[in-house]
């Protein structure tokens, strides 16, 4: 997996299937669907989706998998592909007519619903050449463009979709083996991205950039007992706070919520609580926690019926509940204890490789990695979308034996092609 870049550089086919990704998002967020016509514009816009993953397996050869050097990882890849598949084909649950349309489209065209299922396919492409240079280009681009437009904005008064700047938090990763004029542009889209996520009330945006900013710091001025600390948070967090929730009065989000109304702070707000009780419960009630409901999978919300029924003109979400904000909650719903089981696994294979990792490069992405998988607990929903495409990007990244030998003069060789 050698780097060979130099002014005539190889055009890799598969750094095509992000591109297609950020398209689609684009355009989902831009273009409205009225009536039938805009049936069929939804239809082919959302074809980004398998757009992607044909750029993604074009050139894909089973060899490549040697990058990873694991044939344990191989494995559990391939258990995770027949169980992703399953949840993606098996028959719909009860109510899925109340809340989609056209159900063969929701399976196979819906970003939330099937399609998070496929979105894992992202892992694969670090086993292509140059995946960090690609992978650098593209999240770096796209915040340039995100500053740009930022600045038209505050001229034209129009607003900024946030897309832009979702990959702010790992281009920190490369920010010590940036050109001066790279760094400038990383600092200044990090300050950007986060006003634009506050603007748009993405808090677990600015979330994940404090988490990350903390990452590096620790990585950075190697505070190995700090580095610790954090790895055990990162995988004991998610059961503490599962556990806490469902059985523990008053919980965590309660306490941040009584915490929030006394100071006014719009931060943590305690809608957590309801959706970790309903879904886990309604689960075990109707028998589907170990397998989940399927991609078409659902429940009903006593909750949010009784505030409609009560009071209808209350804001409130629909009845039967087909998403659930929290990532691992949404992973129980629709693929069970057995899907976050398998995701589980491949965080812990990266755990037990972290001694191997030669760079800081991928020490940053690898700590980051491992804080995307705590923030599943709170939020984090899996989907086809451009977050959870660099998510499995940098965790694919991070697992690679072949990227985690380089030391860091050949990764900084990586960046000087980067501006």
């Amino acid at each position: 997996m050698s780097i060979s870049l130099d002014n005539n550089k190889e055009i890799d086919l598969y750094y095509y299937s992000l591109i297609f990704v950020i398209i689609g998002e684009l355009l989902i967020y831009f273009i409205r669907f009225p009536g039938l016509p805009g049936a069929f514009l939804k239809i082919l816009i959302h074809s980004h989706i398998y757009f992607a993953i044909f750029f993604l397996i074009f050139k894909f050869q089973f060899k490549s998998f040697n990058n990873f050097n694991s044939k344990k990882l191989i494995i559990l890849l391939f258990f995770l592909t027949a169980v992703s598949l399953f949840q993606l084909l098996r028959p719909s649950p009860v109510n899925t007519e109340l809340y989609v349309i056209n159900p063969f489209y929701a399976r196979f065209g819906n970003i939330w619903y099937g399609p998070m299922f496929l979105i894992p396919i992202f892992l694969i492409w670090t086993t292509y050449n140059n995946s960090i240079y690609w992978f650098e280009k593209i999240s770096f681009g796209l915040i340039k463009i995100g500053i740009i437009i930022f600045g038209l904005s505050l001229i034209l008064n129009f607003e900024v979709p946030y897309i832009f700047f979702i990959s702010s938090f790992c281009l920190l990763a490369g920010y010590s083996y940036s050109k001066p004029s790279r760094k400038i542009w990383i600092l200044l889209g990090l300050l950007v991205s986060v006003i634009i996520f506050f603007i748009n009330d993405y808090r677990s945006g600015i979330i994940r950039i404090l988490l990350s900013l903390l990452c590096i710091f620790v990585v950075s001025f190697e505070l190995k007992i700090f580095k610790k600390i954090l790895i055990i948070l990162f995988f004991v967090g998610p059961v503490y706070i599962s556990y806490n929730t469902l059985f523990v009065e008053p919980n965590i989000f309660q306490l941040l919520s009584e915490y929030n109304s006394s100071n006014r702070n719009m931060l943590f707000m305690d809608t957590r609580t309801i959706l970790f009780k309903e879904t886990y419960f309604e689960l075990k009630k109707a028998k589907s926690l170990f397998l989940g409901l399927g991609s078409m999978g659902n429940y009903f919300s006593e909750y949010f019926s009784n505030i409609i029924t009560n009071n209808p003109n209350a804001h409130a979400d629909f009845y039967i509940r087909s998403k659930v904000e929290v990532g691992f909650l949404q992973m129980l719903l629709k693929g069970g204890f057995i899907y976050i089981f398998f995701i589980t696994l491949i965080y812990i294979y990266l755990l037990t490789k972290l001694k191997n990792i030669n760079n800081s490069y991928l020490e940053k992405l690898s700590l980051i990695s491992l804080s995307n998988f705590f923030f599943l607990s709170i939020e984090n929903l899996p989907a086809f979308n451009y977050l959870n495409a660099v998510i499995w990007i940098i965790l694919g990244m991070s697992i690679c034996f072949t990227l985690q030998k380089k030391n860091n003069t050949e990764i900084k060789e990586i960046f000087k092609f980067l501006n």
